[in-house]
């Protein structure tokens, strides 16, 4: 018989991690700038994923 424990962890330190910022500019028509979240992040990759495995050989 045997335990066996083991443990995966994907972005351990649980940092942000942006995947796409908003670089749509739209103008009015005197040549203004109108898009209020211009080079804002608009979307994360997922926060930090755990798995725990214990296994119990017999």
């Amino acid at each position: 018989m045997r335990l066996q424990f083991r443990s995966e962890m994907y972005n351990a330190f649980n940092h942000a991690q942006f995947t796409s910022f908003d670089s749509s500019a739209r103008f009015d028509d005197a040549g203004r700038q109108t898009h209020a979240r211009l080079g804002s992040m608009r979307s994360t990759r997922n926060a930090c994923i755990l798995q725990l495995v214990l296994r119990f050989y017999f």
